[in-house]
């Protein structure tokens, strides 16, 4: 068995796709999806009432939950809502998701 302080692991989170893996055993192990088996995974996540879907799931049934299918918001982490990334995105409707301005990490 192989010692825990010996394993590592490392994600490629792309604003199209991403990848993870872990270091095991002297070399690197991608982890597929465990539905498709695919070593490269879209980067959309969904959320219903009932479920949350991740990869190809997610993207898969994205047309008919759009409000709530997040996808290609990676290059808007780490920027303020007064970001022109931002605004230009809400202005010209490119994000289906809500965006909050949060004050002293609160909602507002």
């Amino acid at each position: 068995m192989t010692n825990p302080e010996d394993i590592a692991a490392g994600f490629d989170i792309g604003t199209t796709t991403s990848c993870a893996a872990i270091w095991v055993n002297d070399r690197v192990e991608i982890i597929p999806d465990t539905q498709t088996g695919s070593r490269i995974i879209p980067s959309y996540v969904s959320f219903s009432e009932d479920e949350k879907l991740v990869g190809d799931a997610a993207k898969n049934q994205s047309t008919m939950n759009p409000k709530n299918t997040v996808y290609e918001t990676k290059r808007l982490i780490g920027r303020k809502f007064s970001d022109k990334v931002v605004q230009d995105d809400l202005n010209y409707g490119l994000l289906l998701l809500q965006v909050i301005k949060m004050t002293n990490h609160k909602f507002k």
